[in-house]
């Protein structure tokens, strides 16, 4: 994880040195944002789908094309099912040679802080790149298909960090701009249970209101 951390800021300090764009008019913004939250694969190789998310944002400028980045996003999941392997839930567990069938719920609430590096590449349209830390409120339930309790917690705070990019449309003499970014979130909280379900990668579309016009 420092590696990443280090790799991160490194990267933006080079950028800010050696990307000779065109030059890219900051301010401070506030934002929306809506979209679909994909989460990672398990060991068994099966999916969680996709879950709709939604949140809000604030950057304000540090130096020239470089933003401090904040978001928060919230996502449920209230119907989830999955197989799981019993022997690697809990030692006190009989061993089977069969998976048996696991429900759950859980949400996630995800708030981001970190940097941004913006480059202007053409009248109005905008690129930029962001990382940094990750920090999430988890709460989960997991449930036998007879009803019989796994794991269950609420508010669970867990720590680790994002990475990201997007695309920016900045309209003539206004103060509106609409974006659509990527961005994955690595989590690390070997107390959850479906804990590779909180990792992922959120792709969302919104809009954002500067406080002085481009």
């Amino acid at each position: 994880m420092k590696t990443f951390y280090t790799i991160t800021f490194a990267f933006l300090l080079l950028a800010s040195n050696l990307i000779d764009a065109q030059t890219y008019k900051n301010s401070t913004y506030f934002s929306g944002h809506f979209g679909a939250r994909s989460s990672s694969i398990n060991s068994h190789g099966q999916e969680s789908g996709l879950n709709a998310s939604f949140g809000a944002g604030f950057g304000f400028p540090i130096y020239k094309n470089l933003s401090f980045y904040s978001k928060v996003t919230y996502f449920l999941n209230d119907d989830f099912s999955t197989f799981e392997d019993p022997q690697l839930l809990s030692s006190d567990f009989q061993l089977f040679n069969k998976t048996q069938l696991v429900n759950g719920s859980f949400s996630q609430l995800i708030m981001n802080a970190g940097l941004q590096y913006n480059i202007s590449v053409s009248d109005g349209l905008n690129l930029g790149f962001n990382g940094g830390f990750t920090y999430s409120l988890i709460n989960q339930d997991a449930r036998y298909s007879n009803g019989q309790e796994i794991s269950s917690i609420s508010n669970e705070g867990v720590y680790g960090y994002f990475g990201g990019g997007y695309v920016e449309k900045r309209f003539d003499n206004d103060n509106f701009a609409v974006f659509a970014e990527a961005q994955y979130n690595y989590i690390d909280g070997s107390a959850i249970y479906f804990r590779d379900r909180f990792s992922g990668t959120n792709v969302t579309i919104g809009g954002r209101y500067y406080l002085s016009s481009y």
